[in-house]
């Protein structure tokens, strides 16, 4: 233990390896930003790295959720009768929360979804803003059977645009 105390070389530690097992490992902290500051391309005018896996991930999942939001708004549609919006100032338009989870939940039966790892929670506001092509705020207001719930809202325009 004194030698976990008196640090003798900066950067030195000892981590364990995991909870409740014995295993004590000496380990060497060392700066990211010395080991690969070569390899960071700082001029201003350079082509961007097309080959890169990160935006392959991205395109990818922009297109996942897009995907989604084209089901989102079929399901939307098929629904309009039963579908609750709530009008709030400022011309916005809500959601109400578990209906979208509902919505969101069905979608996710279906055969091209079903390997989607996000739950519905984390796909309210994603799928939403892929849907309306804006920013989605949550905001709380009186459902007529719930009380106060939280609704998933976006400027009535966007709603109407994508209900037609």
């Amino acid at each position: 233990l004194t030698h976990l105390i008196g640090e003798p070389i900066q950067g030195n530690c000892y981590m364990w390896s995991a909870p409740k097992q014995p295993f004590v490992l000496p380990v060497r902290i060392r700066s990211f930003e010395e080991l690969y500051s070569k390899n960071v391309n700082k001029k201003e005018n350079a082509e961007p790295f097309e080959k890169s896996v990160a935006l392959e991930i991205k395109t990818k999942s922009e297109e996942r959720n897009k995907a989604i939001a084209h089901a989102l708004q079929i399901k939307l549609k098929e629904n309009e009768k039963k579908l609750y919006l709530k009008t709030l100032p400022d011309d916005i338009w809500g959601i109400y929360d578990g209906q979208l989870y509902i919505f969101l939940k069905e979608i996710k039966q279906i055969d091209e979804f079903k390997d989607e790892f996000r739950n519905e929670n984390e796909l309210k506001p994603v799928i939403l803003k892929a849907m309306l092509d804006c920013d989605i705020t949550i905001q709380k207001a009186e459902h007529p059977k719930k009380g106060i719930a939280n609704y998933y809202c976006a400027p009535k325009t966007n709603w109407e645009e994508i209900l037609k």
